[in-house]
């Protein structure tokens, strides 16, 4: 059991260090790349990192947490002897994605107060592109909130699974597994958030921190469950 104990704690303290490296390793890349003047080029490059990030998390979406879900709904209707046939979990992703995306609306109309005063047209034409950089502002900020606490959820359910391992085989290979899927994914979250706050290099900074924290905080929960079910046995 000790020897079990250390090894997972020194396997959330790995896991760690790579989610912060690459978590923050995209703030250091976009810094070096503005500073190039080539804007096509730097343009392009963008482009391609974006759509590198949006298909890891499509992959991530479709290939590894969906299947999970339906094989989990198949065996919960074994279990029950259900006759369920409509695709409930497919029907739950299409609520959630629509639910976040509602949240984001209503938090951006919330703060985007508009101050309806007289005034010129020049004014008025000042007053909405002020809206419109504060409304671009806002959207960001809150897509990258959401966007976090999604993944870090999905990251500490990844850490749990890690942390009830309760043999060494188990441990290291998915260990393995989730050290380069999550140095990919940590990777991509940075970049996203780096985009979406490209002045607020502090903020960006702490997300990446929260983040790092979220699958070692889940594997030593997991660890902490197991040590728990263990005593009870005993």
């Amino acid at each position: 059991m000790d020897e079990f104990i250390n090894l997972q704690l020194f396997l959330a303290l790995t896991m760690f260090l790579t989610t912060i490296i690459a978590g923050l390793a995209p703030i250091k890349l976009l810094t070096s790349i503005k500073r190039n003047k080539e804007g096509n080029k730097t343009s392009s490059f963008l482009s391609l990192l974006s759509c590198f990030a949006g298909g890891v998390f499509l992959a991530t979406c479709f290939l590894d947490l969906q299947p999970h879900v339906n094989m989990k709904f198949r065996k919960f209707n074994e279990q029950w002897n259900l006759k369920i046939k409509y695709p409930l979990p497919d029907l739950l992703v299409c609520i959630g994605f629509f639910a976040v995306y509602l949240l984001e609306e209503i938090f951006v109309r919330l703060f985007s107060t508009i101050n309806n005063t007289g005034g010129s047209s020049e004014q008025i034409k000042s007053k909405r592109c002020s809206l419109e950089i504060n409304k671009g502002k806002e959207v960001g900020i809150l897509q990258s909130i959401t966007f976090t606490v999604a993944m870090s959820f999905h990251s500490i359910l990844e850490g749990i699974a890690l942390g009830v391992q309760d043999d060494k085989a188990g441990i290291l290979t998915l260990f393995f597994s989730l050290f380069i899927h999550k140095g990919i994914e940590s990777f991509t979250v940075g970049l996203q958030i780096s985009k979406s706050n490209p002045e607020k290099i502090k903020m960006v900074t702490i997300i990446a921190i929260i983040y790092s924290f979220m699958t070692p905080m889940g594997s030593l929960a997991g660890v902490f469950i197991r040590v728990i079910y263990c005593f009870s046995q005993t």
